[in-house]
């Protein structure tokens, strides 16, 4: 559901890496004057690629989405004991603790995780080499037995010892490829017990509880992300996040009050800055975001000696 709630934004006016002219709240008005209402977002995304491919296999939580949460956690803040400094606008403190832990332990644990599935991958194949090998043996045997059963049918003596020689060195060589397949699959299993060890020590370390997934249920906003060109995970993986980046962005309808910058003589250099379907530069801090928005609508109270804005990045 859209929810108002005040957090704080920046507003950027003009080409910000000219003249690094920002207004906030905290400059011309005050916190109650400043509303973000929040339309449509995400917070888990599921990407998935040709035939269903999913990212499963190359992220390091090994779910098959990428997720944030960062928008309902502001602006919780805790030492570095995780005593609360300040509570998030929605979430409780615990599940802001599970969050941010969940978040340490992927920090901690991913460069272990992604080294050990890179590991993985190569000794797969390694092991679609050996079974291609193994694959040419048992033809090559296949071939010999055919030229034995030649030679019994015709009773030519000599030719059958021959044949047989064959017979017995190659099955040796087959039962040594098997024995080398038997070994990588062995070496296999290990990592993917090692990658699950971790996953699960993300999974569970980060001290969700039962009640605690059921809080993170009213913050779970799903979307899936589809596109067929992608035929590898780590590239649908990689360019999932640099999506996800995109879909997070609120859909925001901001309305601000602030002085009449007008009336102002020491910010005449900002009166040309503000006029209506100009566009301003929003950044959240707490998200590490920040987008265009356009200005739909400018009130002037000349009573009140104010200015209300309204700025929106959706239609």
């Amino acid at each position: 559901e859209a929810q108002t709630k005040k957090i704080p934004f920046q507003l950027v006016l003009g080409d910000n890496e000219v003249n690094n002219n920002l207004i906030t709240y905290r400059r011309f008005g005050s916190k109650d004057s400043v509303t973000l209402t929040t339309d449509e977002f995400v917070t888990r995304m599921y990407a998935f690629g040709h035939e269903d491919l999913t990212i499963a296999g190359v992220n390091p939580t090994g779910q098959m989405y990428i997720e944030d949460f960062s928008f309902f956690i502001y602006p919780f803040q805790r030492d570095a004991n995780k005593k609360v400094i300040k509570s998030s606008h929605f979430m409780s403190d615990d599940l802001c603790h599970a969050l941010l832990n969940h978040q340490e332990l992927i920090q901690t644990y991913s460069a272990q995780i992604n080294s050990l599935m890179s590991t993985l991958l190569d000794k797969q194949l390694e092991l679609q080499d050996e079974n291609t090998t193994l694959q040419e043996l048992e033809l090559e045997l296949q071939s010999i037995i055919y030229r034995l059963d030649t030679a019994k049918a015709v009773e030519d003596a000599d030719l059958i010892s021959r044949i047989s020689a064959e017979k017995s060195a190659k099955e040796a060589e087959l039962a040594s490829q098997q024995a080398v397949l038997n070994s990588l699959n062995t070496e296999l299993q290990g990592y993917k017990d090692n990658v699950e060890d971790l996953r699960f020590r993300v999974a569970n370390e980060a001290g969700f509880t039962a009640e605690l997934h059921e809080e993170l249920n009213y913050y779970i906003i799903e979307r899936e992300w589809r596109d067929d060109r992608y035929i590898d995970a780590q590239e649908l993986y990689d360019d999932a996040i640099k999506r996800f980046v995109q879909l997070r962005e609120p859909k925001v309808v901001i309305t601000v009050d602030i002085e009449n910058l007008f009336e102002i003589v020491e910010e005449q250099y900002l009166w040309d800055k503000l006029a209506l379907g100009d566009l301003i530069k929003i950044k959240y801090p707490q998200m590490d975001i920040e987008y265009m928005a356009r200005i739909i609508e400018i009130n002037y109270d000349f009573d009140g000696r104010s200015i209300s804005v309204t700025i929106a990045n959706t239609e």
